[in-house]
């Protein structure tokens, strides 16, 4: 199964140390990822090009985000924009009952008018708007052993949640549109410089 991020719209989950981080900077570390950005509101990606938000959560951060990817994405040349665009803790912006900004689903509406991928990240998909899960191209699923976990991977293919019960450290499996899904072997582990 053939991994593609660019046009594309991607949900990476994990608990915290399954990998995930690891992933998205080994990924956006290969040559067809180089334009990228990275929104990291945790300041762990920082080998990665990457904006630190000022604001964490609420209403200060949305706006914050909506200036972003006006001023990065939505008002730049298509040139000039950046292929993919990470969104780490993306359930900070758009959490399970409070929805989502609306630019971030204009921006995963028109992605391929945009040319950007944008991939979100976050530790459980329960956690996550639901549109953001049901509209995503592509699932990056790390171990997860919660039951609203379990139920939320269910809902989007008959044994997705014992499989991500079932996986061993840093595997993870890839979730294509169709939710068909395959386990993957870990990624080599990044260092700080963001090289191997």
């Amino acid at each position: 199964m053939r991994l593609k991020l660019k046009n594309n719209h991607t949900m990476v989950f994990g608990l915290k140390g399954s990998g995930k981080s690891n992933w998205v900077q080994y990924v956006l570390n290969q040559p067809a990822y180089q334009a990228h950005l990275m929104y990291d509101v945790c300041r762990e990606h920082e080998p990665l090009r990457c904006y630190l938000p000022e604001h964490r959560r609420g209403d200060k951060a949305i706006a914050e985000f909506n200036e972003v990817l006006n001023r990065m994405i939505i008002e730049v040349e298509r040139e000039q924009r950046p292929e993919v665009l990470a969104i780490e803790e993306v359930s900070r912006l758009a959490p399970n009952r409070g929805g989502s900004p609306e630019s971030l689903l204009e921006l995963i509406d028109l992605n391929r008018h945009y040319g950007v991928g944008v991939v979100g990240v976050a530790r459980r998909p329960a956690q996550v708007d639901t549109d953001l899960v049901e509209l995503a191209d592509n699932l990056i699923i790390f171990k997860l052993t919660g039951k609203n976990d379990y139920r939320r991977l269910e809902s989007e293919k008959r044994g997705l949640g014992d499989a991500a019960r079932e996986l061993g450290e840093y595997e993870y499996l890839v979730v294509n549109g169709k939710r068909e899904y395959e386990t993957h072997r870990p990624v080599p582990k990044m260092n700080t410089t963001g090289t191997l």
